[in-house]
Parts: structure tokens; C-alpha cells; sequence
């Protein structure tokens, strides 16, 4: 089951509306680095080598600065966070939760050579500070030497949650990349491509196995750990897409979701447990706790088009086609230049038997991706609705052009035309 952003594939106006597409990725995987950072900002006090769960000698007023600050972060509004960590640095200047945040809006506003120096000369003045190794790690491009890293890292400071939570997260990134290695090499299927898929798979299951341990770890110093506990819900999330058997894939499915209960009971406004958990819920069909967890979503960050996108989804889905067109439009006001976005819109409009409306969305999508195989076919699909034959035709002829991926069906449906018939 793909995730929510991923739903899945339709083949025309009455399919599920399509899901991420080329265009869109570069910009969720932005909004994963940015999610993926704040796993190690959220929460965390100096207290090397002793760690104290909780800690962060931050009065009322600082925490409530900076459950502001990340909350801004995460909302783009990068000049109020940093104000806000600035604030609370000027009180608190040995909090690291405020530092690591404060580093990372600096990486995403100067790039990483301002952030690189600037722990470099801190590691100049004090070799010993943890803090400065593991922003200077976190640059590291190969996943693989950035865990390397962290290990090491983790050796020398066994008592902090972060060092072991700074491992799994290289660990998972790991995975993902054994797993892209061993479907790549299936492909071939040679037989040195078959060894090299085997070598994977076993390198991705090492990867995982030491995520989870690291996450164990992480959870043991600090069980109130909210970025461990998501972390822990995506491991096994992981770990059921690769099971195979159904009793072992609902236990962890079921393991998943506790984790991310737990930590919305912690951070009710922790906006990635939020989505993950409405991933889960959508997985088991419940659609309503789904839509429910996406709307609390956009209360806090309405200006994100991918919540309105997952909205729109998991509406279509539970046949509420008024919402998900009033989702789906907000995705597309928010991201009007999405294939995706103005594709799914379409899918709906068509749903609700709106062929004009349905036409000029697929349109838009057309002139920003011309070749695009599942709008050829939707354009083909809508002009056969709408009585227009010869449109039709020339809509699923430019499919097969293109090499659209089915040709039979296409074909299909061009006999159809042929003969007379509209539907």
C-alpha cells in the first residue's frame, strides 16, 4: 500500500486519483529533509554524559518559545523561528534542541558551508563537543559514512537518546538505498544482477534491524522521546511492507500506529506523526480517522498542499467527492503548476460525471506535461464521454506514440471508437 501522498494509480475519470508524480518529488523530499532534521531538534537536553529525560533547564516561557519555534520551522515561517530560538538562546545558550534548530535554518538560508564552518570552529575551540561532531556529520552526502559516523559518535556518547536516535536515522536512509539497489538489479536479470538483489536485501534488513535497535535504545533513555516514538512507528511500518505473512503484518501495523499514538499524546500538534498515523489509518481502511488526522493536519499548516492533496485522496476514496474536490482545488491553488494536483482534480470533476470541468483540467495538466501517458488516456476517456470521437482518437493514438505502459487497453478502447460505440 502506498503512502497517502502515493495513492493510487487510476486508469481514467472513475480510477483513484493518481499519486506523486516527477514534478513533485524534489519538493516532498525538501519537506522530508526539513521533517527528518527536526527529529533531532525536537527535544533535547546538554547533559552529556548523564542525560536527563525531559531536561533542558528551559523556564515556562522559554518551552513555550519553543514549541513556537519549531512550530514556525515547520510552517516556513523561517524569520519568526529564528527569532524566537534566538530569544531563547540569548537565556538558555547550552540549549541544544534551540542550537540544532537555529543550525538548521542557517543550512536552509546559507547553505551548508556557513553551517560546516561554523561547527568546525567549534569543534576547533572544544574537540569534545558532541553537538558541533553531529552537525558536522549530518553534511555527510553518502548515508553510508554518515552512519559510520554516527556509530562512532554514538560510541563516545552512549548515554544521549540523540547519538542512538542519529543512527537509526542513517540507518533507515541505508535501507532505502539497499532496497533501490536490489529492485534495480531485479530488473536485469542476470545472473551476477540475481546475487547482487540477494546481497541487498540482506544489507537492507541489516539496516533496518539496526534502526530498530537504535530506536530501542534512544526510547530507553528517554521513553517521553516524541521524534524516537515516530521513529519507531516508521521502522515498522518498514518492517510490514516487507512481511509477508498476515497475521505478523497487522501485529506490526498495530505497533506502528501505538507508536504514533503515543507520540501525538505527547505532541498533539507533531504534524508528521499526524500524517503517518492517517497513512495507517487509510492502510486499514478507516477513512474516517484518516480524513480526521489530515484535517487537524491542515488547522496547522493550511498553506501546505500536500495536506490538502491527502485530504482530497482519502475523500475520493470514501465516495465524499464534494470534499475531495474542495480539497483537491486547494491543491491546486496552493501548487497550481502541479501535473498531479490539477490531475486529481480532473479525476474528481469526472467522478461527478463534470466532463467540461474534467477537460480543461486535464488540459492544464497537458500543456505542463505533453507526453504524460495517464492524461493522453483521461483526454481520450472525457472526449469519448463528451461524444467526441475524433478527439478521442487522436488523444489515445498520442498514447501509444508516447508508449503508454498499457497498450492493450488503449487499443481496446480505440476499436471501441471505430465501432461506433461511446462508452
Amino acid at each position: 500500500m502506498a503512502k497517502l501522498r502515493g495513492a493510487g494509480r487510476g486508469n481514467g475519470p472513475s480510477g483513484t486519483p493518481e499519486s506523486a508524480s516527477a514534478p513533485d518529488r524534489e519538493r516532498t523530499m525538501r519537506i522530508r529533509i526539513l521533517l527528518s532534521i527536526l527529529l533531532l531538534a525536537a527535544a533535547c537536553g546538554p547533559k552529556p554524559p548523564a542525560y536527563v529525560p525531559g531536561g533542558g533547564g528551559l523556564t515556562s516561557i522559554e518551552r513555550q518559545r519553543w514549541e513556537d519555534a519549531e512550530l514556525a520551522a515547520a510552517s516556513g515561517q523561517s524569520e519568526k523561528a529564528v527569532s524566537l530560538l534566538e530569544a531563547i538562546l540569548r537565556r538558555s545558550p547550552d540549549h541544544v534542541p534551540s542550537r540544532l534548530l537555529l543550525q538548521d535554518l542557517v543550512l536552509q538560508r546559507d547553505g551548508p558551508e556557513i553551517v560546516r564552518k561554523d561547527a568546525e570552529a567549534r569543534l576547533a575551540r572544544n574537540p569534545g563537543d558532541w553537538i558541533a561532531r553531529l552537525l558536522r556529520l549530518r553534511l555527510e552526502a553518502d548515508p553510508r559514512k554518515r552512519l559510520a559516523g554516527y556509530r562512532e559518535l554514538r560510541r563516545a556518547q552512549p548515554s544521549t537518546p540523540w547519538t542512538h536516535l542519529a543512527v537509526a536515522d542513517a540507518a533507515l536512509l541505508v535501507a532505502d538505498l539497499e532496497a533501490a539497489r536490489a529492485t534495480e538489479a531485479k530488473r536485469s536479470g542476470t545472473v551476477e544482477d540475481r546475487r547482487v538483489a540477494v546481497e541487498a536485501e540482506r544489507a537492507r534488513d541489516r539496516a533496518l534491524a539496526e534502526a530498530r535497535d537504535a530506536v530501542d535504545a534512544a526510547l530507553s533513555r528517554d521513553p517521553d522521546l516524541v521524534p524516537g516514538l515516530r521513529r519507531r512507528g516508521e521502522v515498522y511500518r518498514k518492517l510490514e511492507m516487507l512481511e509477508s505473512d498476515p497475521e505478523r503484518r497487522r501485529v506490526l501495523l498495530e505497533r506502528s500506529r501505538k507508536a504514533y499514538d503515543e507520540a501525538l499524546a505527547l505532541s498533539p500538534r507533531d504534524l508528521p506523526s499526524l500524517v503517518a498515523r492517517a497513512a495507517l489509518h487509510r492502510q486499514r481502511n478507516d477513512y474516517a480517522s484518516a480524513r480526521r488526522d489530515l484535517m487537524k493536519a491542515i488547522e496547522f499548516r493550511p498553506w501546505d498542499p500536500d495536506l490538502h492533496q491527502n485530504l482530497g485522496v482519502v475523500a475520493y476514496e470514501m465516495g465524499e467527492m464534494a470534499q475531495a474536490e474542495k480539497a483537491f482545488r486547494n491543491a491546486v491553488r496552493l501548487e497550481p503548476r502541479s501535473v498531479e494536483n490539477l490531475r486529481n482534480l480532473g479525476d474528481t470533476m469526472a467522478a461527478r460525471k463534470k466532463w467540461e470541468d474534467a477537460t480543461e483540467r486535464y488540459e492544464e495538466a497537458l500543456r505542463l506535461a505533453p507526453d504524460d501517458p495517464s492524461l493522453l488516456e483521461r483526454m481520450g476517456n472525457v472526449n469519448l464521454r463528451r461524444k467526441r470521437r475524433s478527439a478521442a482518437l487522436r488523444f489515445y493514438r498520442r498514447y501509444l506514440e508516447v508508449g503508454g505502459p498499457d497498450r492493450a487497453r488503449v487499443e481496446a478502447a480505440i476499436r471501441k471508437v471505430e465501432s461506433g460505440e461511446t462508452r
